[in-house]
């Protein structure tokens, strides 16, 4: 399988990915308060590739593959839907949680059309949309910015200061003054 590419959606804020060098980062993205919208585009080596990517290994018809995408966040969009390249089924895909480890993941199966993996078509690509939403329960109230990792690509994330609530009893009795 190809290594697969992930696009950032921002929402609003500050999602930020980081480049190659230390502390450089590029401002899009969203705050730790707003979902992300992931989209995972790939590509499927099959055997009527013209230019084979991984000649000894094709998908074949039934074949599996599992992405570990995060445990930085939650899931939010739907579990089960079709992977498709335009109007050709290439397979399904089945987002869950670990309920140990917290991971989120997309499992493929790639059950589609016969005709994709029997050397019919040439350069398929799958493409899967995620939304999630960033667990913040290990987070500072004061407001921080957080490293936080999807499908092995590193990013920060802005998490707002929290506000405080403080909660005023007030008490003794009204008196009037005389003359007013």
């Amino acid at each position: 399988m190809c290594a697969p590419a992930i696009s950032i959606i921002p929402n609003s804020g500050s999602l930020r990915r980081l480049s190659g060098r230390t502390g450089s980062t590029s401002p899009k993205g969203v705050t730790s308060t707003k979902p992300v919208d992931v989209v995972i585009k790939f590509r499927v080596p099959v055997k009527g590739d013209v230019v084979p990517m991984e000649p000894e290994n094709p998908v074949q018809h039934g074949d599996t593959v599992t992405f570990e995408l995060t445990d930085q966040f939650h899931l939010i969009s739907g579990t089960v839907m079709e992977l498709r390249m335009g109007p050709i089924l290439i397979g399904h895909v089945t987002l869950g949680t670990d309920p140990v480890s917290k991971m989120v993941t997309a499992t493929v199966v790639f059950d589609g059309a016969p005709e994709v993996f029997d050397g019919t078509y040439d350069s398929v690509y799958g493409r899967i949309d995620v939304s999630l939403e960033y667990d913040d329960s290990g987070a500072d109230s004061n407001g921080e910015v957080n490293p936080v990792t999807i499908l092995e690509k590193d990013f920060y994330i802005d998490v707002p200061p929290q506000p405080i609530t403080y909660v005023v009893k007030k008490s003794g009795q009204a008196t009037s003054l005389p003359g007013r």
